[in-house]
């Protein structure tokens, strides 16, 4: 995914461990960044929470500019170089 600006390594650390949301507590199970400038992540969440991935996000001061789900209920989505996501 991407974000408006680079995720901060305190953010990255704080969204791992957990952070309080209006409906209760969420952390990842995995977060690293995907690219050196650190304004793409990879987050992997064992959630189903009504767009959890943003919420999450937006509560630190980020816009989410580009969400891109590679992988769902146990299916891996195939993508190649260049390929924008859209179906």
């Amino acid at each position: 995914m991407s974000l408006d600006k680079p995720l901060t390594k305190a953010d990255m650390e704080q969204i791992a461990q957990g952070i309080t949301l209006e409906d209760g507590e969420i952390y990842a199970d995995e977060i690293a960044y995907v690219k050196e400038d650190k304004t793409e992540v990879g987050i992997e969440i064992h959630s189903g929470r009504n767009r959890i991935v943003r919420r999450i996000f937006e509560h630190l001061g980020y816009a989410v500019k580009k969400l891109d789900r590679v992988y769902y209920a146990g299916l891996r989505r195939k993508i190649s170089s260049g390929d924008s996501g859209a179906s």
